[in-house]
Formats: C-alpha cells, structure tokens, sequence
C-alpha cells in the first residue's frame, strides 16, 4: 500500500525530514527545525516529523505547518466522542482563522477498528462536511514512552503545537474548554 511509505517516515525515528544537504535549508524556508538533533511526542519538546496521506490521496507533512498553532486530533472511527467532536476542526479555524491555527484529525482505526484506508477517509469527510485535513494514521503512531509515536491510552488524545513546533499541550478524551485555551495561549 502507497500509504505505508509515509508511515515509515514516522518509525524512522526523529530525525528532521529536511536536512542542511537538501535544497530546503533554514536559509530559504525559515524553518528554525531544520537543525533539530532531538525530538518526541512529550508536552515540551519538538515533536517528530511525520508524513501521512490526507483525503485527497496527498501527503500531509507535520512541519509544513510551521508557523502556525497546530491541533492533532487522533480519533478512531469507532469512538463515539470522536464522532461528536468531528466538526470541532471546522469551528476552531473560522474562530481562530485558517492563516493561524491547523487542525488535522488522524484517525487510527477504522468503524470496526482495522486499519484506515482512502474509503475510510472519505467517508468521514463526507458525513461531517470536512475542510480541514483528515489522515490515514495507523497504530504503528502509538508509543506510550512518547519516544517515537504518541501516548495515546484513549480516543479522542488531542495534542497541541505552538507556531515554534513545541508540544504544548496533550489531552486523553475531549475538553473543550482545556483544547481552546491551549490553542489560545499559543496564538
């Protein structure tokens, strides 16, 4: 499946997608991450790069994205939180604007908890009238060390990183009080 080429970005640690050898250099993008030696999914460091496939079939990469507050939200078909907050995205960006906040929901598992493909993506686009970006994640995310995937022990965890590509904050299950005043402490 093309889908596990990107997958396999993310297990291959926590090295930088983007290297001084490359033609993207921090000269001309900007990106301060470029020369990041370390990196894991904890509240305080910058988290791993990794690349998925959105809905369109495209690769979504996490650093593209620097510059502005990004929400992860790792959801699973199957849950039923998940399924109530799955509009949030769309709420956050026309309250925050699109030019400042990101959100992205990556779902893991699909309604009878396999795998997610292409129909799965589309399908959730599809019922909850989606613009924001929706991924084919996989379990292969999960690390409960944090190390080199998420600690993600419940459905929906919602991860949020500041403009500089720091965790900021890290929820199991839905609070949305907590989630917007995440985001609005990095605006």
């Amino acid at each position: 499946m093309k889908w596990l080429k990107y997958i396999t970005v993310l297990l291959m640690g926590c090295t930088p997608s983007i290297s001084k050898d490359s033609p993207d250099t921090s000269i001309e993008t900007g990106y301060s991450f470029v020369d990041w030696k370390e990196c894991s999914q904890v509240v305080g460091a910058h988290p791993c790069n990794f690349t998925l496939l959105d809905q369109n079939n495209n690769p979504w990469s996490l650093y593209d994205h620097y510059g502005k507050v990004v929400v992860l939200d790792f959801s699973a078909m199957w849950c039923g939180i998940c399924n109530k907050i799955a509009q949030k995205g769309e709420e956050f960006i026309n309250d925050y604007g699109a030019d400042n906040v990101v959100w992205v929901t990556i779902l893991i598992d699909d309604a009878q908890g396999n795998p997610i493909d292409q129909e799965d993506l589309q399908h959730w686009v599809s019922t909850y009238s989606l613009s924001t970006s929706v991924l084919a994640g996989s379990r292969n995310m999960i690390d409960y060390g944090s190390k080199y995937g998420y600690n993600i022990t419940s459905w929906p965890t919602m991860i949020v990183i500041s403009k500089e590509m720091v965790i900021t904050y890290g929820s199991h299950g839905w609070n949305e009080a907590t989630t917007r005043q995440a985001v609005e402490d990095n605006l």
